[in-house]
């Protein structure tokens, strides 16, 4: 057999305080028929040494295990892009290296793959935990998904607003996991330029309400900013991002509002990210955003 119905990827960067939780919340979960890859990022920390050992005891419970190292730190968008030659499953489904499957979720995923056997893009619940995290806490929101949910501009339009899919929740058709489908200007940010790409090529998302993954939020988090700052680098690269597929939409609405974000994000920079000055222009940021002022005439989910 050259192939199987599901590859599961996990991306792993200095992840020796959480990758073998991560990894064993797949045993005993339906895995005999699935692919498992984890690609590693160059990390300085014991997170091999933790996933050799892993595989050496636990391969034999899935239908092929795979593991990527690099000797040179990547990225993340280019660290998914590592796996792609690799993959032998019928559709892909991702995982943060500090992330845990919910219980269940492979089999859940299973069904759901016959489901929606006509769509190729399928998101699962993402429960949120961590330190000071409400633990009952689910993305994507429920009471938007409805609303959404069967229209693919308004399913764009969520993106524009702020709102972001959760990727750990993202399976999604091999046939779609190619290196065009990724923007390398991204370094860090695989996942909301393709998510705008298959909306704007007209790839609808279908949603489940099934729970996938456990999202962990932790400091260390890419799109969280560093100790004592007021933004990441991760955000202006956000905006960055909805910024051009404005463009690509034709939104004048959203571009100028990425706009105004961007030049907020850059004045913050300038000023050193930090103290009452910073927090108080992210605070005009967010609250005086120009696209409040359209919503007020025009509701953004029609």
């Amino acid at each position: 057999m050259n192939s199987c119905l599901l590859t599961i990827t996990v991306l792993t960067y200095n992840s020796e305080k959480y990758i073998s939780e991560a990894l064993d919340s797949m045993l005993f979960q339906e895995t005999k028929d699935v692919q498992l890859i984890i690609s590693d990022d160059c990390s300085t920390d014991k997170t091999c040494e933790i996933i050799d050992g892993w595989i050496k005891n636990n391969q034999l419970n899935f239908f092929e295990v795979v593991f990527l190292k690099s000797n040179l730190n990547l990225g993340v968008t280019k660290n998914k892009l590592k796996t792609i030659p690799f993959i032998k499953g019928q559709w892909e489904k991702g995982l943060a290296g500090d992330d845990l499957f919910h219980e269940n979720a492979i089999k859940n995923i299973k069904k759901d793959i016959f489901k929606y056997s006509d769509s190729k893009i399928i998101i699962g619940c993402a429960q949120i935990f961590g330190e000071k995290v409400n633990s009952n806490a689910i993305l994507p929101r429920k009471n938007l998904i409805k609303k959404i949910q069967s229209k693919i501009d308004n399913q764009l339009i969520y993106l524009f607003e702020g709102y972001t899919y959760p990727a750990v929740s993202f399976l999604v058709h091999r046939s779609l996991i190619i290196p065009k489908n990724f923007d390398l200007k991204y370094r860090n940010m695989e996942d909301v330029p393709f998510h705008f790409k298959q909306l704007i090529s007209g790839n609808k998302f279908v949603f489940s309400e099934s729970i996938y993954v456990r999202y962990r939020k932790h400091d260390t988090n890419l799109s969280n900013p560093q100790k004592g700052k007021v933004i990441s680098e991760y955000q202006y690269q956000y905006y960055q991002v909805l910024k051009n597929y404005a463009i690509k939409y034709k939104s004048i609405k959203y571009f100028i509002n990425s706009i105004w974000s961007m030049i907020f994000t850059k004045l913050i920079y300038i000023l050193g990210n930090k103290g009452w000055w910073c927090k108080s222009l992210d605070f005009i940021r967010r609250k005086c955003q120009p696209k409040k002022a359209f919503n007020i005439f025009r509701s953004p989910f029609r």
